[in-house]
């Protein structure tokens, strides 16, 4: 039996949310034995953090190694085998640390092959193999196999486009084949089956930022193009993190990993988050409600958005967004609460007289936010500086307590592909029922049909089984005696 409906347009009412400002407390953290800019840090497993490498002041390269202990609230100096300014971290699965590359001179010239191993049981740094190729501003990670694949290189094509594949078991490494493109500054992530996605990036000596995607087979040590846009559905995107950032900054505790894309045109700045599924390799965009907001440049906004930090016992990612001050920078950090995908954006400026661009920002044990280091104006006047930041979670009343009103919002994102949210709200306990039609009045598919307790509700819709196209859907709030005091319609686009 076919199924036809006629679209009744009535007053929309918004759910209206009391949300507070989020709090944000800002305290100064002890100082570092070396001013620095361009290290990288990490959260040891046992709450300690492990700053290293960068270069000091005058652009003089560093192999000095600091860990803040968060017992004494100080910080103990090590010396490394060699100098780490712009190398790469990779957390290898016995709980040590490969430290690779770097620059070879001061100044920010040349290229270092050398690696060393981090052991944070007895804070020993000890020299291991070379690599092939000569690294600095690159990545790697570890691939279930137990290797270690290393790619890009700045201001080198060759060991740009060939990679290194470290055995941390034999202390044995060896090149890969060639990546379709050679790049510096890429992300590399793991996938389950043995695979690895090498996203973004630049070319070695700059612009522009890439777009594609390669894939490295380990069957056969080379790579392949995966997809050329980072999301299919649109242009010009591409991933937004830090040179301190590592693999495991970015793994939620479902597995899939969340990162920021950005893109610019003429003078905005768009932002949005995409999650990549190593188990079955898709890429798909993360909706946020209301979505990041854009930056327009014309209008004299200077603000742009850093790399979050995903804070995974509280299932939240935080987003900096900063802009320069008088003197260094003006920031603020939104709250992005990943079960709900609700954007709380934050009201506070707190203005710090440097810059902390690439600097580590590491979410501690204890919740708070831990930035060490920085640069006052460029490369010659890094600071010693840390701080703190306690974030106060934004406060939200409960819904159900204060609706008055039944309420149909528009899904998002629309259009979308394949996956879209929709969100209603109960005025009181309402038998529901949420249909999809498509745009000839067919029914397509029974959303729900249940008993809803009084509130606000969502589901996640996937379209992946429907074609491209205009769909209409509409909620039904009915009593239990078979009254129906609300229904409303709303039209969503599947663009595939």
């Amino acid at each position: 039996m076919k199924h036809f409906f006629c679209i009744l347009f009535l007053p929309l009412l918004f759910l209206q949310l009391e949300i507070l400002p989020q709090g944000v407390t800002f305290s100064q953290g002890p100082g570092l034995f070396d001013a620095r800019v361009g290290d990288n840090g990490v959260l040891l497993s046992d709450g300690r953090v492990l700053i290293l490498g960068g270069h000091g002041t005058g652009f003089v390269k560093l192999n000095s190694a600091e860990i803040w202990n968060p017992t004494t609230n100080a910080f103990t100096k090590f010396t490394m085998n060699d100098y780490r300014d712009y190398g790469a971290v990779v957390k290898l699965q016995n709980g040590k640390y490969l430290l690779a590359g770097g620059m070879s001179s001061d100044l920010g010239v040349g290229q270092l092959p050398s690696m060393e191993i981090f052991n944070p049981v007895n804070n020993s740094f000890t020299l291991a193999t070379n690599m092939t190729q000569v690294r600095t501003w690159f990545r790697g990670t570890q691939l279930t196999g137990g290797k270690v694949l290393l790619v890009g290189c700045w201001y080198d094509n060759t060991s740009g486009i060939v990679g290194d594949l470290y055995d941390p078991v034999a202390n044995t490494c060896i090149a890969t084949g060639d990546m379709t493109i050679p790049r510096s500054n890429s992300f590399v992530l793991p996938m389950n089956d043995g695979s690895a996605l090498v996203f973004g990036g630049n070319s070695p000596y700059g612009a522009p930022n890439y777009e594609q995607i390669d894939i490295y087979n380990p069957s056969t040590n080379s790579f392949s193009l995966f997809q050329n846009k980072l999301l299919p559905m649109d242009t010009l995107w591409f991933p937004i993190y830090s040179l301190s950032d590592i693999v495991e900054s970015y793994k939620m505790s479902n597995g899939k990993f969340i990162m920021l894309a950005g893109k610019s045109i003429v003078d905005k700045s768009y932002y949005k988050l995409f999650t990549v599924d190593p188990a079955t390799k898709s890429i798909d965009t993360f909706a946020v409600i209301p979505p990041i907001p854009y930056y327009d440049g014309k209008s004299g906004d200077s603000t742009y958005c850093l790399s979050p930090v995903l804070d995974n016992v509280n299932n939240r990612l935080y987003l900096f967004s900063v802009k320069a001050a008088s003197v260094g920078l003006a920031f603020k950090v939104s709250t992005i609460d990943l079960t709900t995908h609700q954007l709380y954006t934050a009201t506070e400026l707190i203005s710090v007289p440097y810059f902390f661009n690439d600097t580590p920002r590491l979410l501690l044990n204890d919740g708070r936010l831990f930035i060490a280091g920085g640069s006052i104006s460029d490369n010659y006047n890094p600071v010693d500086s840390t701080f703190f930041l306690t974030l106060q979670p934004t406060d939200i009343k409960d819904a159900s307590a204060v609706l008055s009103e039944y309420t149909l919002q528009q899904n998002y994102p629309n259009p979308f592909n394949p996956s879209t949210i929709i969100k209603y709200s109960l005025a009181r306990e309402s038998n529901v029922k949420l249909l999809l039609f498509n745009s000839i009045g067919l029914l397509v598919k029974v959303l729900i049909n249940s008993p809803q307790s009084a509130g606000t509700h969502k589901i996640n819709f996937s379209a992946s089984g429907l074609s491209s196209g205009v769909y209409f859907y509409t909620l039904y709030a009915g009593s239990a005696d078979g009254t129906q005091p609300f229904h409303s319609t709303r039209k969503m686009l599947l663009i595939k």
